[in-house]
C-alpha cells in the first residue's frame, strides 16, 4: 500500500499525512497553507486625526448619553419626592378630619379591638 515516495495508496489515490492532525485520514484535504500566515495580513491602519476624531465623538457621545442618564435619574427622583410629600399630607389630613380622642391607660388600650386600635393616635 505504500509507494516509492513513502506515501500510501488507498483505492488507486495517493493519501498524504494532514499535518493538522497528524494521522492518515484520506477523507481530509491536505493543507496548504498554515492558518497563520492566511490571517497575518497588515491591518487597515488609521491617521493620527482620523482616530483624534473617532475618539473626540465616542467622548462627546458618552458625555451626551451620561447627561441623559442624569436627566432621567433626577426626573425619577423628583416624583418619588412628590409622591412622599402627597402621602405625608393625605395623611396629616386624615388624622386631622378623623375624630380622635388620646388614650393614655394602657388598660384600655389592651381592651381595644383592632379596629379601634387602628383609629387610634399614638403620640
Amino acid at each position: 500500500m505504500t509507494n516509492e515516495k513513502g506515501g500510501r495508496e488507498l483505492l488507486g489515490k495517493e493519501v498524504g499525512k494532514v499535518p493538522s492532525r497528524g494521522g492518515a485520514r484520506p477523507w481530509r484535504a491536505a493543507r496548504k497553507q498554515r492558518y497563520s500566515s492566511v490571517v497575518n495580513v497588515p491591518s487597515l491602519k488609521l491617521s493620527v486625526e482620523k482616530r483624534r476624531e473617532q475618539r473626540a465623538k465616542k467622548k462627546a457621545l458618552s458625555a451626551a448619553v451620561k447627561e441623559k442618564k442624569e436627566e432621567e435619574r433626577a426626573a425619577k427622583e423628583a416624583e418619588r419626592d412628590r409622591l412622599r410629600q402627597k402621602r405625608k399630607t393625605k395623611e396629616e389630613n386624615r388624622l386631622r378630619s378623623s375624630k380622635s380622642q388620646m388614650v393614655t391607660n394602657p388598660k384600655t388600650i389592651k381592651k381595644m379591638s383592632k379596629k379601634q386600635l387602628k383609629k387610634l393616635v399614638r403620640v
